[in-house]
């Protein structure tokens, strides 16, 4: 199995494991039908791998895993929106620095904080964050 869908999984379970209540699940792209988001519902998506050689016998290998966070809202006020805001954070803090298997997540990133044209146009919440992992490679000879 690829690593960005190994690290994808790793990502899923964690998340899963952390918030037992919200329907997490792996897809390949971020998105779903408004009747589906009634319910706060988190989708982990593969995003992409680069490899950058360390020394003559290892490999830096960056792994980045899309979080997105998403609910159809009715009011938008802060009571609504605000836990969405907690839950992304907290999400963001459950993998920042931390390591996740042999891979270290050095990067969590959450920009912009919600995507506005989404509110705008269909009343929904819709968060991206993206963890950027480190895994070391041996490079056979």
């Amino acid at each position: 199995m690829s690593l960005p869908i190994q690290m994808a999984d790793a990502v899923l379970q964690k998340i899963k494991e952390a918030f037992p209540g919200v329907q997490s699940e792996r897809r390949y792209v971020p998105s779903l039908e408004l009747k589906d988001t009634k319910e706060t519902r988190i989708i982990v998506v593969p995003k992409d791998i680069s490899y950058e050689r360390a020394s003559r016998s290892h490999n830096n290998v960056q792994v980045a895993v899309d979080v997105a966070v998403m609910r159809k809202f009715q009011k938008g006020d802060a009571a609504e929106l605000d836990p969405l805001c907690d839950l992304v954070e907290s999400i963001l803090k459950l993998f920042d620095s931390k390591p996740l298997g042999d891979a270290l997540c050095f990067k969590a990133q959450n920009v912009p904080i919600y995507a506005q044209e989404h509110y705008d146009k269909w009343r929904q919440f819709t968060s991206l964050i993206t963890l950027t992992f480190l895994c070391v490679e041996s490079i056979s000879p």
